[in-house]
């Protein structure tokens, strides 16, 4: 594993482990085919579906599928495009954010696409980045409140899923966005500009406490995820030139590399049983859905389209 900022590799040949100093940068395995990757993957105690965005029939709709890569479905069926799906806990709904009527909105469906409701009324607010808490009550977003008026910056704001309650988190001139509870409600992580570059931030859920995690001036990261048990963070960052995916302590510490590939990656989700993580690479020239080992080994690739899929999240299914 290499150290962030200068990438050198260290081994120690007593205990036969690598020490981590900061940026994983093992060599992965070969990407798996299809067919190898379903019989390589083990079935889930529980079984967990992954939602995404893609455009294969020719504007942006919301997916779900099996996390082997099987049965993907559309589940949105809207001739204007559907963004950012996220589920609920449970994996009974899904929020997202979606142009109709020539104006953005955030909804909730449930997982098979009946039962559209429109929390942020179209027109009234740009929302974006939706991410529901653990106990399944409140969604957290990203948007600002007219998107007509220009040099607006985003902000964090919570709403309960019955579209009462709109409360503002962050305050702040610069752009606060991509928002992600952590598991155990109580704090936020999120994405801010406010120190001139793109960088990961923890906040109370109430905004309180806000606190910059990355502290990396030379480049910019992107959208975090807790792990499920609240100790880790994923998110990818551009640090080395390019983007990779990231994994670090929940307090900022040991940022640590586990990707290696010049194509651009983004937007890592955890599983429900904190052992991978999914994301987006562009590396055949379309973004696709791979995932990850947590400690960066067995990367496998789990769509395979022409057109892009984007915007992972994963979850437990519970009947």
């Amino acid at each position: 594993m290499m150290v962030l900022r200068n990438c050198r590799i260290i081994a120690t040949s007593i205990l036969g482990l690598l020490l981590i100093f900061g940026c994983n940068d093992n060599r992965l395995a070969p990407v798996q085919t299809q067919d190898q990757a379903t019989l390589a993957m083990k079935p889930p105690e529980h079984p967990t579906k992954i939602v995404f965005k893609s455009n294969r029939d020719g504007n942006l709709e919301i997916y779900t599928m099996n996390a082997d890569g099987t049965e993907q479905t559309n589940v949105t069926n809207y001739a204007g495009p559907d963004e950012a799906p996220c589920w609920s806990p449970g994996g009974q709904k899904i929020a997202f954010i979606s142009n109709r009527d020539d104006e953005w909105g955030l909804y909730i469906q449930n997982a098979d696409g009946t039962g559209l409701t429109c929390l942020v009324p179209e027109g009234e607010f740009l929302p974006w980045y939706p991410h529901w808490s653990a106990d399944g009550e409140k969604i957290v977003f990203a948007g600002f409140y007219d998107y007509e008026t220009p040099d607006q910056n985003n902000e964090i704001f919570v709403i309960n899923v019955d579209g009462t309650g709109l409360t503002r988190l962050t305050y702040n001139p610069a752009s606060d966005g991509a928002p992600c509870w952590s598991p155990n409600g109580r704090k936020i992580a999120f994405l801010s500009t406010r120190d001139g570059n793109s960088e990961v931030y923890v906040m109370n859920a109430d905004g309180t406490e806000q606190t910059n995690l990355t502290n990396c001036e030379e480049a910019d990261d992107g959208r975090p995820d807790w792990s499920p048990d609240g100790k880790k963070i994923a998110f990818d960052s551009n640090r080395y030139g390019r983007n990779e995916i990231f994994v670090m302590n929940a307090d900022g510490s040991e940022q640590i590399c586990l990707t290696d590939n010049p194509a651009r990656k983004r937007r890592a989700a955890w599983s429900p049983c904190g052992k991978m993580i999914a994301f987006e690479s562009y590396r055949s020239g379309d973004s696709e859905i791979y995932v990850i080992n947590a400690d960066g080994t067995g990367q496998t690739q789990i769509t395979d389209n022409s057109s892009n899929e984007t915007w992972v999240d994963w979850v437990r299914v519970d009947n």
